[in-house]
């Protein structure tokens, strides 16, 4: 048997990449209170009316998405998490293939996603967290409009936390590629429509590709943020992660290509560059869920029809 020499690998470029669900929010658990408030023989439209009612436009964590997203950092802080299960503590020690200064977080600016991002960040020796305001989820930051308590089929865009405002709420965050300091991160009338995530899910792939296929040694989101990283922690929404994960795969009918994460799962994906500008993107794991330890109470956010993957897409 002839014995392949691995020094000569055929693809040009490398990056490793963990996609990350936040911890579970307050309007991921609006549906349960509400049911449990106006009983089981409720009609389902009236509890959706009153869920979409209360529902925030960028809501914060629930109590135990604030315990899930602290488990998640106390396992990058216990053994390097998922970074190939080295330790991410700086070092000099060569002969690690992750060291941190290797990593890059990224976030989306809405809250969840930042609370959530924060715990990786203080476990990682408060690595920078860098904030682009095109991950947000779908629909965007709205309101449902209601006239003299009256739903009127209608949303209403809101503008989401400025720049300054994600800076000061978040040790260590950097906001890149917002309009101004003083102008928030959603700049639609209403909510996003679906066919304007799915455009905007392809440009965030497209960026990610491009990022991917400069010399390590460049590679740079804004000019107040690290050089030369090599591999990218990004912490995002269900269905945003789900339509990216499709896009790297090439799945363009992303009606049929959903990946559920449950609230803080982790899938871990490499992307490769061949020659002949082939793309290629290998999922290694989807979904991990190895630092909440088996506690089924923490496992929350994986049914697909109660969390409205499958309500938003259809």
């Amino acid at each position: 048997m002839t014995e392949i020499d691995w020094s000569h690998r055929s693809y040009q470029n490398r990056t490793q990449l963990i996609i990350i669900r936040h911890g579970e929010s307050n309007n991921n658990v609006l549906y349960d209170q509400i049911r449990a408030e106006l009983g089981n023989d409720t009609p389902d439209s009236i509890v959706e009316a009153e869920e979409a009612k209360r529902r925030e436009g960028d809501c914060t964590l629930s109590l135990k998405g604030f315990t899930q997203a602290k488990c998640l950092g106390d396992f990058f802080k216990k053994d390097g998490g998922y970074i190939n299960n080295y330790s991410c503590q700086n070092n000099n020690d060569d002969n690690k293939n992750n060291k941190l200064d290797d990593w890059i977080i990224i976030s989306s600016p809405m809250k969840r996603c930042c609370l959530t991002a924060q715990e990786i960040s203080k476990s990682l020796d408060n690595k920078k967290v860098i904030v682009l305001p095109n991950l947000y989820e779908f629909g965007g930051c709205y309101d449902h409009v209601y006239e003299n308590g009256i739903y009127q089929n209608k949303t209403k865009g809101l503008i989401g936390r400025t720049k300054e405002d994600i800076e000061i709420q978040h040790e260590n965050f950097t906001c890149c590629n917002f309009d101004e300091e003083k102008i928030g991160w959603y700049h639609n009338n209403e909510s996003e429509t679906l066919e304007q995530f799915r455009e905007r899910c392809k440009k965030v792939v497209d960026w990610i590709w491009s990022l991917h296929e400069q010399d390590f040694s460049s590679r740079r989101i804004g000019n107040e943020t690290p050089l030369g990283f090599k591999n990218i922690i990004l912490v995002g929404h269900g269905l945003l992660n789900s339509n990216v994960i499709a896009n790297l795969m090439g799945c363009e009918d992303d009606d049929r290509y959903l990946v559920v994460h449950n609230n803080t799962g982790v899938s871990k994906l490499e992307l490769y560059s061949a020659k002949e500008n082939k793309r290629v993107a290998a999922v290694k794991s989807v979904n991990l869920l190895n630092h909440l330890n088996n506690n089924i109470e923490l496992m929350t956010g994986d049914h697909i029809t109660a969390d409205h993957w499958i309500q938003e897409i259809f």
